[in-house]
């Protein structure tokens, strides 16, 4: 079994944290030197130009799995942080 680990950086810039304010624009880093930026799905308030995690993992399951489900899981912490 392989082995696979990438960083995942969030960072919020803005001083309004509010549900509907926050960016869920986010970078995954990979060991090989690979940057992909990622957001929520626009139906969640996140950015149609970047990767949506959820559509990610749906794609390439079993290739990167833990960008993906690591990204989500940001993702949802963010939200119930704000509630």
């Amino acid at each position: 079994m392989s082995e696979h680990k990438v960083n995942l950086l969030w960072e919020n810039e803005s001083e309004d944290f509010s549900f509907k304010k926050y960016d869920r624009t986010h970078s995954w880093k990979f060991e090989g030197g690979t940057d992909v930026k990622a957001s929520a799905a626009p139906e969640y308030l996140g950015k149609k130009e970047f990767v949506n995690p959820e559509e990610a993992f749906c794609r390439f399951f079993g290739k990167l799995p833990h960008a993906h489900l690591s990204s989500c899981c940001v993702n949802e912490k963010i939200h119930h942080r704000n509630l």
